[in-house]
């Protein structure tokens, strides 16, 4: 019965666990919806000179949502309509252990462009990834990090251009598992030794007198 029960906690755990991995499509969300939180992941956006919103959009292939480093004012001017950076934040009381992304420009990108995913933990930076692209590029590409001690709080970035602001850009098919700690197994209590080596004398005593 005891096992059982053992067994039916882990099993739980596990569900749990699984239950708080996160895959978002964008498709959850009204287009245009601005800065969107789906399942507790936050989204936001910032540049050197103003914060803006993130927005969901599909008008660079229609029907399929993702989410814009910005929006576009209406001046048709670029860079100044966007933003340099998408920040993703985890849920309360959760933190990455991994993540994986999609990333596009939604023009093409100059060759030596550098695409960049940066995990953060209470505002220090603890991993990051960077993908320099050889040549003008405008495909979607895949990044993905784990982070051994979790992150709080994701960067996803391109390089600045001479104005400070980054190319416009946007992300699809965002995913995550939860960070778990890994618990130590614990350390022997002097007793637990002791106990031990009785039991190891007790065994070796029967074992000689069962040979006379």
């Amino acid at each position: 019965m005891k096992k059982i029960t053992q067994f039916g906690v882990i099993f739980l755990a596990i569900c749990a666990l699984a239950s708080t991995a996160f895959a978002i499509a964008f498709d959850e969300v009204p287009l245009g919806k601005t800065d969107p939180v789906i399942d507790g992941v936050g989204f936001w956006a910032g540049d050197p000179a103003a914060i803006n919103d993130t927005i969901t959009d599909d008008s660079w292939s229609s029907g399929n949502a993702y989410l814009m480093s910005g929006y576009d004012d209406g001046t048709g001017l670029s860079p100044a309509s966007y933003d340099s950076f998408i920040g993703v934040s985890a849920p309360v009381a959760t933190l990455f252990g991994d993540v994986s992304l999609d990333i596009l420009s939604e023009y093409q990108l100059p060759g030596g462009t550098t695409l960049w995913l940066q995990g953060v933990l209470g505002g220090a930076l603890v991993e990051g990834i960077s993908l320099t692209l050889p040549d003008v590029d405008n495909d979607y590409h895949s990044l993905s990090l784990a982070f051994a001690s979790g992150a709080d709080t994701l960067y996803i970035y391109d390089d600045l251009d001479s104005f400070g602001f980054g190319e416009a850009f946007h992300i699809d098919n965002f995913g995550s598992n939860p960070y778990v700690p890994v618990t130590p197994p614990p350390v022997p209590e002097p007793s637990t030794f002791l106990l031990l080596a009785a039991g190891l004398l007790g065994a070796g005593y029967l074992k000689t007198k069962k040979k006379f």
